[in-house]
């Protein structure tokens, strides 16, 4: 791997969050050892600690356990912000009042792979009694069947997960608008963070590649926080990276209104994404005032296309193989609600390079362990021997993408949250599909 924003050393920091007051003890961790992990006694790094362990592991390598001395435990705001955690994980997660912190030194030097290192001891050490993990560069939660999901397969971390997404409501008493959506996690690794203001309900759902495409490009350093225009959908869909501070001071009363609250950490070190400037250079140049972006306030048409790097795209290709036995398990544990099957498959386009690949996806018949039974639902523009509607096997190596759309949600390599709703309660959730049934029957 040549150099990236992935290939450098990091230290990665979290916490596990335990019931009561009251911190737990160093013996009360043996249980690791059962688990595969050795377990040492280590000198606190201050007189800030009760206790410290150094933990390693065969594939994990070591991370250092201690328990602080009136550590702070997340806010309640941070906790609702997170959209990531269901109702009932959101509630779990008030309960955490002690605190036991993991630290990690990067080893592989890749930024993914040492993260996902962190979350794996993470979830060893909150055993059966933590109820939240908080991975603090990327101020993310992860309950505890997020991180059963995530370090249940060898899959490198999804970059999803080097960020959190806070949603913030309107002041109205019961507005649950969202009207600043904006990242956190990215600043930390030296890049910067990015806004949205009215964002559509769509970037949080079916939408929400567009949200991938924006981390992607500040990842890659295809864009600064000054960008001018930056094609971020197909057809004509492009937005303009303004800096946070310059938005301050152009973005007019109306566009700053939009984010309440905003403090000093929230007005530094991140971009507003705005409409493209009008007017050629000079506009760029001179023109005053910035509108935040109504492209990304308005749903995405069904014909709306997020075009992604070829090295995005091998990632999220390496993400999609690596978590191929989740999916099918995935599909089998959700067959009887006959929920969509969808795969992602990447075909050279014709007269192309090995890279050059039009990506189509298809409805699933059969998944095998090395090989998909699969109907083309795209139209393919550039790969001649494949029509719409047409079946047949595929290998596995083709694969870049799966998913699987449910009312709650569509369930992906990246995002399983609809997955958890469904298991939280799923005699209700039969009962709202039956209903559904009988109501599109009758109309």
């Amino acid at each position: 791997m040549g150099w990236s924003w992935r290939n450098k050393k990091t230290t990665c920091a979290g916490s596990v969050l335990f019931r009561g007051g009251v911190p737990p003890r160093a013996e009360e961790f043996a249980h690791l050892e059962r688990r595969g992990f050795a377990i040492a006694p280590a000198a606190p790094t201050s007189r800030a600690a009760h206790w410290g362990l150094l933990v390693s592991h065969p594939k994990l390598g070591e991370a250092q356990v201690m328990c602080l001395r009136d550590c702070p435990r997340p806010g309640r705001q941070l906790i609702d912000l997170d959209p990531m955690l269901t109702r009932p994980e959101r509630d779990a997660a008030y309960l955490g009042e002690s605190t036991v912190s993991v630290v990690v030194e990067g080893e592989r030097q890749d930024v993914l792979r040492d993260r996902k290192a962190l979350l794996g001891f993470m979830r060893a050490v909150m055993g059966d009694d933590g109820v939240v993990a908080v991975d603090h560069t990327a101020q993310r939660f992860w309950p505890p069947e997020a991180l059963d999901d995530e370090v249940g397969h060898d899959a490198d971390l999804d970059i999803e997960s080097l960020y959190t997404l806070h949603a913030v409501t309107g002041d109205d008493a019961g507005d649950d608008e969202v009207i600043w959506l904006h990242s956190h996690g990215l600043a930390e690794i030296g890049l910067f963070d990015f806004d949205v203001l009215r964002p559509s309900e769509d970037l949080l759902g079916r939408g929400r590649d567009a949200l991938r495409a924006v981390a992607f490009a500040i990842l890659d350093g295809v864009v600064n926080r000054n960008t001018a225009k930056f094609a971020l959908m197909m057809p004509g869909g492009s937005v303009r990276f303004v800096d946070v501070r310059d938005f301050l001071k152009r973005g007019g009363r109306a566009g700053n209104e939009l984010r309440p609250g905003a403090d000093a950490e929230h007005n530094r070190d991140r971009a507003v994404l705005c409409d493209v400037a009008g007017g050629g250079w000079l506009g760029r140049l001179f023109g005053r005032r910035v509108t935040p972006s109504r492209l990304l306030s308005q749903g995405m048409p069904d014909e709306m296309m997020v075009p992604f790097s070829t090295s995005a795209s091998n990632l999220m290709a390496e993400r999609a193989k690596g978590t191929y036995l989740q999916f099918r398990q995935l599909a089998g544990e959700f067959a009887e609600f006959d929920f969509p099957v969808v795969v992602k498959l990447g075909y050279r386009i014709d007269g192309g390079g090995p890279e050059e690949r039009e990506h189509l996806w298809f409805e699933v018949n059969h998944l095998h362990d090395d090989r998909i039974d699969a109907t083309l639902a795209s139209v393919p523009q550039a790969v001649r021997k494949l029509k719409k509607g047409q079946r047949g096997w595929h290998m596995l190596d083709l694969l870049t993408d799966w998913a699987i759309p449910t009312p709650l949600g569509t369930i992906t390599p990246r995002y399983t949250v609809p997955a958890r709703q469904i298991r939280g309660d799923r005699e209700r959730f039969r009962q709202l599909m039956r209903q559904a049934r009988r109501v599109s029957e009758a109309g």
